[in-house]
């Protein structure tokens, strides 16, 4: 899946054409009585479809320089576009011991 120089071999621009997925949210009038999740997340179907968006922009790639706790997003995407989700949870656990606060900042 790498081209010959090493970058992955994708179509970056029908990428940058598929549009963002909205997370599902709680009524706000089950929220305003709740300290539940507003946000519901993806189902996994959603989340690889979500993830198949990432460019996997070739070195230096913005997302991971920008990232203040230094993951390897492009890498974790590439694991939840494929169904991998524990591989994925593993890229995040190399660099925070918290990383479901990643996808709570994100938001």
């Amino acid at each position: 899946m790498l081209d010959r120089t090493g970058a992955l071999d994708i179509d970056r621009k029908e990428r940058r054409r598929s549009s963002p997925i909205e997370p599902p949210k709680v009524a706000p009038a089950q929220r305003i009585s709740s300290f539940s999740e507003a946000k519901l997340g993806f189902d996994p179907e959603t989340a690889k479809r979500e993830a198949s968006r990432c460019l996997q922009c070739p070195s230096p790639q913005a997302c991971l320089r920008g990232c203040p706790a230094g993951n390897d997003v492009p890498r974790a995407f590439w694991h939840i576009e494929r169904g991998e989700f524990i591989e994925a949870a593993n890229v995040f656990r190399e660099t925070s011991n918290l990383p479901e606060i990643c996808s709570r900042a994100g938001h």
